[in-house]
């Protein structure tokens, strides 16, 4: 979740990690999004380990989670 001012990491509902962040979300970066892999080079896929993800386009209260 990222509200502006911090990123935090959230895992089946409980947080896992948050650090300090501050300024908008980059939308005109060309580069593919993804969810485990590497980058610049996108070629180390992460096979097999992520059941599934969920995006949102605001940031979510916790309760929400």
């Amino acid at each position: 979740m990222y509200d502006g001012a911090s990123l935090r990491i959230y895992v089946d509902g409980e947080e896992i990690g948050m650090i300090g962040a501050g300024g908008a979300v980059g939308t005109a970066d060309t580069n593919p999004m993804t969810i485990g892999d590497t980058s610049p080079g996108f070629d180390e896929p992460l096979d097999g380990a992520i059941g599934g993800v969920r995006v949102w386009s605001r940031a979510l209260d916790p309760a929400e989670l």
